[in-house]
């Protein structure tokens, strides 16, 4: 086995009947491998090197082989295909692209170590399974929404800059930023989140739990929260904060279910001591909007430990006035008419 190197002018490579290589090295930029399969075989790892910043191959042959693979240089390696090399993958430096904005694009098996940044950049729904370690980034780009599972480590930024990303496993040593025109959901816990003009955050996968270090909510951002009955992870969404709050989005809550009476929503449960800053600038504390001849109340200052609308720093809806059994009996044919209507959320000042 050797390394192969591309080198001259770059281009279209077809691999006809696959090919076995202990490496592979990129000196100029704009190649693209497609065709048949390629076997990464070296005693340690096999490394794929892209040799400055701004150049950019791309792999659309699937990457076999029970070895590892390590990507290093400076510029941006494209998996494109759906790779099963069983080794792990390690990012040296640049950045490791999976997906090329299309349907297809998966690491291998194995354990991931990122030092320098990994894109996800695909549409469809996909799942990454793989544990996620090193000080690198991670970007979610492309229309799709990815599951990121797994107990990850990784300690680089996380942002979600299109699609949709839902953290069913854990990275709470990375900070995330949500920017416009993604979407951030999960029932799994994250580090710090701020969520940019134009993003969204959306607990869970329909109802769920979401933590979270600190939270920060720009203007121009929303917080969605579906309520489908009284228990939050499986009847509503929640925030479940450890860190501070500091608020100046957009409140958007879907009603699928009239609350019983004595119900509370808690939405948000800020753990530390300090209260909420700020506010979501469409609805004020103790503020009072209506959908289908019920009133709701809001608090920033309600209490998950007592069941109250007082006495904390958590954030709760609630009926006003609680609606009785005849209350609720009369509202048993609106119930359809509120099913997936937002809630029209404004600011009593």
């Amino acid at each position: 086995s050797h390394t192969a190197v591309f080198g001259g002018t770059a281009g279209i490579v077809t691999v006809s009947d696959g090919i076995t290589a202990s490496g592979l090295k990129f000196d100029v930029d704009s190649y693209t491998l497609t065709g048949g399969s390629i076997v990464l075989m070296d005693p340690i790892t096999p490394i794929i090197d892209i040799k400055n910043s701004g150049q950019k191959a791309t792999i659309a042959s699937s990457i076999s082989g029970v070895a590892g693979l390590e990507k290093t240089g400076a510029g941006t390696l494209v998996l494109s295909a759906n790779n099963t090399y069983s080794g792990g993958t390690l990012v040296s430096n640049g950045i490791l692209m999976i997906g090329d904005g299309g349907s297809t694009g998966a690491l291998g098996g194995g354990e991931v170590t990122n030092h320098g940044e990994m894109v996800f950049n695909r549409t469809g729904n996909f799942s990454v399974s793989t544990t996620i370690g090193g000080s690198g980034k991670l970007t979610k780009d492309g229309s799709g929404t990815m599951t990121l599972l797994g107990v990850n480590d990784y300690s680089g930024e996380t942002t979600i800059r299109n699609g949709k990303m839902l953290v069913d496993g854990t990275a709470t040593q990375s900070a995330f930023t949500v920017n416009d025109g993604g979407i951030l959901g999960g029932s799994g816990s994250i580090g710090d989140l701020t969520v940019q003009s134009g993003g969204k955050v959306s607990p869970g996968n329909s109802s769920g739990i979401l933590a979270t270090g600190n939270l920060v909510m720009q203007l121009g951002s929303t917080l969605e929260c579906e309520i489908n009955g009284a228990n939050p992870g499986t009847g509503y969404d929640q925030f479940q904060v450890s860190g501070s709050v500091t608020l100046s989005g957009t409140l958007a809550l879907t009603i699928n279910s009239v609350p019983m009476n004595g119900d509370m929503v808690f939405i948000l449960l800020n753990d530390g001591n300090d209260p909420i800053q700020g506010a979501f600038h469409n609805v004020a504390n103790n503020s009072t909007v209506n959908i289908s001849g019920m009133d709701y109340e809001i608090s920033y200052f309600a209490n998950s430990a007592t069941m109250s609308m007082t006495g904390g720093n958590d954030i709760a809806i609630q009926a006003v006035p609680e609606p009785t059994t005849a209350l609720l009996a009369g509202l048993a044919c609106l119930t359809l008419a509120a099913r997936r209507r937002r809630f029209p959320l404004h600011a009593q000042l």
